[in-house]
């Protein structure tokens, strides 16, 4: 039998363990939100004028997608802070932008007319709305460093500039060789790979979300005692 004091001495190693392999977890995934994003957003404009868009349109595109951003990410922050549920929150927006993005391209694959203004537009939007998942990997990668290591948070963002630069050069080689369409599935396949990978491997919430909870749970039995009295 393992003596208690070893048990004990050997937890913190533990915690230790588990919090590098998260961390080596945390480039991955900035490396494939890099990645997935420069595939797309990068050549969207190539999307555009491929569909027909003139000068004008792919203004109104562009021009709308940051305003609806801003919306949405105000919106998702308030329910991440009230659910405390950032990883939950991030997985279905992200989910749901990939679908939107594949969606783009639809209409060519199933051998339709291309896709319209309104029906770029509406996706596009749509897509900006639920755009909040890069936070999360901020939220976590700044949580499991702790403020101790705060100061190393730098290494773990620097791969998703990594990721954007090869990106770009890769699948701007891609598109003018390959075509378009192949953009559209790297993108898509490496969102998939990292919402699986998040929903498997990161806890549910962040340290400082269950702190906050543990404080709500205690506030709330002192109020109910209160009450009692």
């Amino acid at each position: 039998m393992v003596a208690p004091e070893a048990r004990v001495a050997e937890a913190p190693v533990h915690r230790y363990a588990a919090t590098a392999h998260l961390l080596r977890l945390m480039k991955v995934l900035y490396f494939l939100s890099g990645f997935s994003a420069s595939s797309f957003g990068r050549f969207a404009t190539l999307f555009y004028l491929d569909s027909g868009l003139d000068a004008h349109r792919i203004g109104i595109v562009e021009g709308a997608q940051p305003i609806v951003a801003l919306l949405g990410n105000q919106l998702f922050g308030l329910l991440s802070d009230s659910l405390q549920r950032k990883k939950a929150v991030a997985l279905v927006a992200r989910a749901v932008s990939t679908a939107l993005l594949l969606a783009l391209p639809m209409p060519h694959w199933v051998g339709l007319p291309r896709a319209t203004f309104p029906y770029i537009l509406a996706i596009m939007v749509a897509m900006a709305f639920f755009a909040v998942g890069g936070g999360v990997l901020d939220a976590y990668t700044l949580d499991l460093l702790g403020d101790e290591r705060r100061g190393e948070y730098g290494r773990y963002r620097l791969w998703l500039a990594v990721s954007w630069g090869i990106g770009n050069a890769l699948m701007g080689w891609v598109a003018d060789h390959l075509g378009f369409d192949y953009n559209f599935v790297v993108s898509g396949a490496l969102n998939l790979l990292a919402i699986g990978l998040m929903g498997a491997a990161l806890p549910s919430r962040t340290r400082g979300e269950r702190r906050i909870l543990q404080q709500r749970q205690l506030q709330q039995r002192q109020l109910q005692q209160r009450q009692l009295q």
